[in-house]
């Protein structure tokens, strides 16, 4: 039986997405791993969170959420979609996955909530939970680990494309100084001399 090499393309597609996916989570609980290294910043992660969460037990959430990031990427809603638009086998497969992709990231948005589109599409403005921001620092932080430059170059790129730029530049805005952190450089020493993300609640 001859061996289909379209389909041994697309497995390998797969697994490419499936080892960026992998890669990302652990660039995440690296930038988490290293912020609780970290007391200053671990106090000031402490000091930003609301509602009566305090100390460990908020720790423990954010640990949880950590564990669990974009882990619906793996879901029938998202994994194909996903694949098809940013692992292609060849670009007429990328230009056909452009409608699924649509709703591929829309799953994902309702689904995690470190995204702070998840928040502005529900009108829900400069309240988005503390535990969710510092995840979405860390998902930030990780792009950058990634791909190099700072967080704050991919927070830029957001402001740039997107309308809802009051919004989360209420949201991320006044934590300018950790953003610009380059985390591929990442040392205890220049770490310990930024800010870290600050909610602002009007």
């Amino acid at each position: 039986m001859p061996i289909d090499l379209n389909l041994l393309e697309i497995e390998g597609k797969r697994q490419e997405y499936k080892d960026y996916i992998e890669e990302h989570r652990k660039n995440v609980k690296t930038v988490w791993l290293n912020i609780l290294k970290c007391p200053e910043l671990r106090n000031m992660v402490n000091a930003g969170m609301y509602g009566n969460q305090t100390g460990t037990v908020f720790e423990h959430i954010i640990n949880q959420n950590i564990d669990m990031h974009d882990m619906s990427k793996y879901s029938e809603e998202e994994f194909e979609p996903y694949r098809r638009h940013f692992h292609s086998v060849n670009e007429k497969e990328k230009e056909e996955s452009t409608f699924d992709y649509g709703i591929a990231w829309q799953h994902h948005k309702d689904n995690n909530k470190h995204h702070w589109q998840y928040w502005s599409e529900r009108h829900i403005v400069n309240d988005m939970p503390w535990q969710y921001v510092v995840e979405m620092f860390c998902d930030h932080a990780a792009m950058s680990i990634k791909f190099g430059g700072t967080a704050l170059e991919w927070f830029n790129d957001q402001l740039a494309n997107n309308l809802e730029v009051d919004y989360i530049a209420a949201i991320l805005l006044p934590c300018e100084d950790i953003l610009t952190l380059n985390w591929q450089n990442y040392t205890m020493i220049n770490i310990k001399t930024i800010i870290y993300y600050k909610c602002v609640r009007i």
